[in-house]
């Protein structure tokens, strides 16, 4: 078993997390304006620095971006690829690809498209269990961008039933997705909340990045909120920097900030 991820003293907000093996779902929920990157770049510095694996579907930012930000906080993901100890499914090129065709049908098949991303996903994951029994985590970033390209919403749950369902004890499911702040008179519900509100009910560990509902603030960038069933939920403050992100505890922000 994973335990607790080793080094989590050496960063508050990873110590807040504690995340370990049986956290078998974990949702991060971007919210707004926020950017809720970093909490997916320091989990795969955590998972590479206990010596589990990682396979990692890119959506939204470009490998080079994960890269550069990597080697910011440690780590070189593609040394890590080099290694057997990550798998890359680049989404953002496969999408790119797939549209550039003459003959395509993608937008009249994203459904299709998404039945071959599990595929793949199921495929990498069985190769990087073959070679070793560590623990494996499989990231995704940002699940949401499949309404962005057409598909139904009863495609996009279908596809988490499946990844959340990876029959093995040793994978766990990263996945991050946006949510926009709506204003509504009926009872129906935008269709990113409704994912959000869905990984959230079967989630073992929910992250929460929002922005202050109070506004811009000089001394705080946003929200944090950290959430298990039954169980209290963890709230802090952050300020993003160049190299990095602090976190405090909300009140605390200036005495933090100025050590």
């Amino acid at each position: 078993m994973l335990g607790h991820l080793s080094g989590l003293d050496l960063n508050p907000l990873l110590s807040a997390i504690k995340l370990t093996s049986n956290d078998k779902i974990i949702s991060i929920r971007e919210v707004g304006l926020a950017d809720s990157n970093f909490i997916i770049t320091y989990l795969i510095k955590k998972i590479f620095q206990s010596n589990n694996k990682l396979i990692f579907v890119n959506f939204h930012n470009t490998l080079d971006h994960y890269q550069l930000v990597g080697k910011k906080l440690g780590y070189d993901l593609l040394n890590k690829v080099n290694d057997g100890d990550a798998i890359i499914v680049n989404m953002l090129k496969n999408i790119e690809e797939e549209i550039a065709k003459e003959d395509s049908q993608f937008f009249q098949n994203s459904g299709e498209f998404v039945r071959k991303l599990f595929s793949e996903i199921e495929q990498k994951t069985d190769e990087i269990l073959k070679i070793n029994n560590d623990h494996t985590f499989v990231v995704i970033d940002d699940l949401t961008h499949l309404l962005d390209i057409g598909v139904n919403i009863e495609c996009i749950i279908e596809f988490i039933t499946w990844c959340c369902n990876l029959k093995n004890n040793s994978v766990s499911i990263i996945i991050n997705n946006h949510v926009s702040p709506y204003e509504t008179n009926d009872d129906s519900l935008p269709e990113d909340n409704i994912i959000a509100n869905s990984l959230s009910y079967i989630s073992d560990l929910e992250i929460i990045v929002a922005p202050l509902q109070t506004g811009h603030s000089k001394d705080v960038s946003g929200i944090i909120n950290i959430g298990r069933p039954g169980e209290t939920t963890t709230k802090l403050h952050y300020k993003a920097f160049d190299r990095g992100i602090k976190t405090f505890k909300p009140g605390e922000s200036l005495m933090n900030l100025l050590k």
